[in-house]
């Protein structure tokens, strides 16, 4: 295949904004290189070009799949139903020390995210960010105060 590298990086610029696994979506994106081959009409538009769509789209729905899959699975209607046996009472006290450690505009961030997860979790990273940026200028918050506490949350998450 001699556009292997293409879809070497954008399995690879996938995985790097959604944390699914990258075996995954390399294996996604070469069906989507199958499915461009076949579809692809020439003079209408670049192959990568058309490529790059194909993959996008594939990938963004497989990604989506996997964030409602996950989002069923822990939802704050059966959070409360999960037995606190099947969680280590230490570090739940410890992230709850560790959650308390952070800023104020840091915590106004977890607590727009906690107060309605669904509304963030299901989206894809790069636009949860957005509607919490949009959702804080509108409360008058400077671009450098958003992005501020949005990065302590981030250093936070990646502990």
């Amino acid at each position: 295949m001699k556009d292997i590298g293409l879809i070497h990086a954008i399995a690879w610029s996938f995985q790097k904004t959604t944390g699914t696994d990258f075996d995954e979506l390399f294996s996604e994106a070469v069906q989507a290189y199958m499915t461009a081959k076949q579809t692809y009409e020439p003079g209408k538009v670049k192959f990568s070009t058309w490529f790059y769509h194909c993959a996008q789209q594939r990938l963004t729905s497989i990604d989506n799949k996997v964030r409602k899959e996950s989002a069923l699975r822990l939802t704050p209607e059966n959070i409360e139903n999960i037995p606190y046996q099947s969680c280590d009472e230490l570090q739940r006290w410890s992230f709850l020390e560790e959650l308390h450690q952070l800023g104020h505009d840091a915590k106004t961030v977890c607590k727009l995210v906690f107060n309605s997860p669904r509304e963030y979790l299901e989206l894809m990273p790069k636009m949860a960010r957005g509607k919490i940026y949009r959702k804080l200028r509108r409360k008058g918050w400077a671009w450098k105060r958003i992005w501020d506490a949005i990065r302590e949350v981030k250093e936070f998450a990646n502990q």
